[in-house]
């Protein structure tokens, strides 16, 4: 988490330097690019220390890949619920969950009789790309929306002065709650 509070302090400090919105929106979005890219990186390493480790199975990589997505999905939604936008992220969160029960709802009702056909697509993507495949497409999906939404509501000013609002407010109120506590 401490590439979401790099990009919050960053954006902070470039909110208060920037002398227009369109100055402030110019030097956020790459901003969040890059502390993206380094929160990646930084999943990298740890991934390749996790696949160093004997994993049973063939698919180990692709599974591996599917984990770095997932952790790109939570960290863009984790992104976009604090600084104020909360619809997007419960809906590609949804999506993304449906996506993947639909997976198995297809394989399930191939087994049926005359119904193999529904599964033919699902079966073809773990033969290709092993089990973690479905998880690593839904994931991956997901994330670049996550991750396109980001750059347009990240970029804007009034993100940044909510969050700050936020933990302005949250904070007089645990000082608040803890100085009643005290009397």
């Amino acid at each position: 988490m401490w590439c979401a509070r790099l990009f919050a302090v960053r954006a902070g400090g470039r909110l208060g330097a920037s002398r227009g919105l369109a100055e402030f929106t110019a030097s956020v979005r790459p901003l969040l690019i890059i502390v993206f890219t380094l929160f990646l990186c930084a999943m990298g390493v740890l991934l390749t220390g996790v696949a160093a480790l004997p994993v049973p199975g063939p698919d180990a990589a692709l599974t591996l890949t599917g984990a770095a997505a997932l952790a790109a999905l939570l960290w863009l939604g984790r992104m976009l619920r604090t600084h104020g936008a909360r619809r997007a992220p419960a809906l590609v969160y949804a999506t993304v969950g449906a996506t993947q029960a639909a997976a198995v709802a297809l394989v399930l009702a191939g087994r049926l009789p005359g119904c193999g056909f529904l599964a033919a697509p699902v079966e073809r993507l773990v033969a290709e790309g092993g089990t973690g495949a479905v998880a690593a497409l839904a994931c991956g999906a997901g994330a670049a929306v996550l991750l396109a939404r980001a750059i347009r509501v990240l970029g804007r000013a009034s993100a940044h002065v909510l969050g700050r609002a936020s933990a302005h407010v949250l904070g007089r109120a645990s000082a608040h709650a803890t100085a009643g506590g005290a009397r």
